[in-house]
């Protein structure tokens, strides 16, 4: 995704970028020019990484949290795949990932975008305007349930998800399910890419894609 990101950022400039489910910060560099970063990750160890890893960026913040529709405890699955640590047992996921198996689960607190950024803005003495959304975790509707408040500001969203073909009953980590949250509010995906596994998938959404074409 780095040269769609490169491109659209000249289109729609990063004032503000949220990263859900940041892991280690693979690929944070893409937005070391974003007025404010902030990195979300749950899984404690992934976060003293991410933590590491922020330093380095100016204007970025490594949170750890729970990222859900709303605030209340929630199961969190540590998997033997870091990366699929989460909301969703493991046990839903081996369509994907055959030999995934769980580490640990614990009863944790979780919050929504729409309660944690405020807080942040307040920690900080600044209001920050986010307009780049990216979760890079599952379910990512279960996330974007809980952005109502942001999503008007937004004007680029990715997201991972899962192909339609894939029977994990989940259906809030679908392609088909984010896709239903976001026409509505005006969003149009641009791009669609595959990962290594080619049942997960990386698409790219944008408020309004009049701007690109006239690029």
């Amino acid at each position: 995704l780095r040269g769609t990101r490169s491109t659209l950022g000249r289109i729609y400039p990063m004032r503000g970028v949220v990263i859900v489910g940041a892991g280690w910060g693979s690929g944070l560099e893409d937005f070391a020019d974003a007025e404010t970063l902030v990195a979300i990750e749950g899984e404690a160890s992934t976060f003293q990484q991410l933590q590491r890893r922020v330093v380095d960026l100016p204007n970025a913040h490594a949170l750890q949290a729970i990222i859900a529709d709303a605030s209340g405890p929630r199961e969190f699955h540590s998997a033997s795949r870091l990366s699929e640590s989460g909301l969703i047992p493991p046990g839903n996921l081996q369509s994907l990932w055959r030999n995934l198996s769980i580490r640990s689960v614990e009863r944790l607190e979780s919050v929504s975008l729409d309660e944690l950024l405020p807080r942040m803005s307040a920690s900080t003495e600044a209001r920050h305007a986010f307009n780049w959304l990216r979760i890079d975790c599952l379910p990512a509707a279960t996330v974007l349930e809980g952005a109502v408040a942001i999503v008007d500001e937004l004007e680029v969203i990715e997201l991972r998800c899962v192909s339609g073909d894939v029977q994990m009953g989940v259906p809030e980590a679908s392609l088909a399910a984010c896709t239903a949250w976001l026409e509505p509010r005006g969003f149009r995906m641009i791009l669609l890419e595959e990962e290594l596994n080619p049942l997960l998938l990386q698409a790219v959404f944008v408020r309004d894609p009049r701007p690109i074409a006239e690029r």
